[in-house]
């Protein structure tokens, strides 16, 4: 599929002009109403940067309705505002409201064993639920709906989990996807990214000069946006490789921390830290974030 002209370039100068307009908004409302935390080394940063994703993805596909004749495309826009809004409303729930002392799929089911349900467990019924919401609207139906939605949730999971250091989760997000183009450069997915990529580059240098941090809000909307892209751009059977791979990927993040990981291999953390600048003076305990 070729991008149509016009329609990209409303996306990509709708994203642009929102981006524009929601990031001194969005970090001065946060830093007015002291939504602050503690990040890895216990500097403070704003929190949830992330709401910038939703704010003008789903803005800029608006405004392309608007101004564009989109009606043929409609279910693949409205999955996008699917996903990116659905994956940030829980996100926020658990930046918010959820108990950093729980986490993990496995400290969440012992929490409801307990006759506790963390928002954490609130978030990935939730996730599942927009995955199977974003895959009917494309048209899924039976097997290939449930195939579909797995990668969708899974993807958000994941990029949810690496958003433990500045700049992290966004490096995976940008590498992930230039892997999804080099495989399917004409899929129709990339018809919606000219409007994900200006608040996506944003979020990127705020994240990594430590001015904030995406938070749950943008990094589940993040991974989420991945999982729709690589769910638009392949088969069902394909679907469910990256679906066991995804899995597979999941349950190691169980067993073993990502972090040390990186950590323990040079290359990966030379490209781990690569960008990082700080723009506060507080030195702190190390802290994941």
């Amino acid at each position: 599929m070729s991008i149509r002209p016009g329609i990209a370039l409303v996306l990509f100068a709708g994203g642009l002009l929102l981006t524009g307009i929601a990031t001194p908004a969005l970090v001065s409302a946060l830093r007015r109403s002291g939504s602050m935390t503690e990040n890895y080394r216990g500097a403070r940063v704003l929190r949830p940067l992330g709401l910038l994703l939703p704010i003008c993805v789903v803005g800029a596909i608006a405004l392309s309705f608007l101004l564009t004749e989109t009606s043929a495309l409609a279910r693949l826009p409205l999955s996008y505002i699917t996903v990116v809004s659905g994956f940030a409303f829980l996100g926020y729930l658990d930046d918010v409201h959820g108990d950093r002392t729980v986490g993990g799929f496995k400290g969440h089911l012992t929490a409801l064993r307990e006759g506790r349900i963390t928002t954490g467990l609130v978030k990935a019924l939730g996730g599942l639920l927009v995955a199977l919401w974003a895959s009917w609207l494309l048209g899924q139906r039976g097997i290939e709906l449930a195939v579909s939605a797995v990668p969708i949730a899974l993807f958000a999971n994941i990029v949810n989990l690496l958003d433990l250091r500045p700049g992290r989760a966004l490096k995976v997000f940008f590498a992930v996807a230039a892997l999804l183009w080099l495989l399917s450069p004409d899929g129709d997915a990339w018809l919606l990214w000219p409007a994900i990529l200006p608040p996506a580059v944003v979020l990127f240098v705020l994240d990594l000069r430590e001015i904030g941090m995406l938070g749950d809000t943008g990094s589940n909307a993040l991974g989420g946006l991945l999982g729709l892209t690589f769910v638009v751009n392949s088969s069902w059977q394909v679907q469910l490789l990256g679906a066991l791979l995804l899995a597979v990927t999941t349950l190691a993040s169980e067993l073993y921390s990502f972090s040390k990981a990186v950590e323990r291999n040079r290359a990966l953390s030379w490209l781990d830290s690569l960008g990082r600048r700080s723009t506060t003076g507080k030195q702190g305990g190390k802290r994941e974030r």
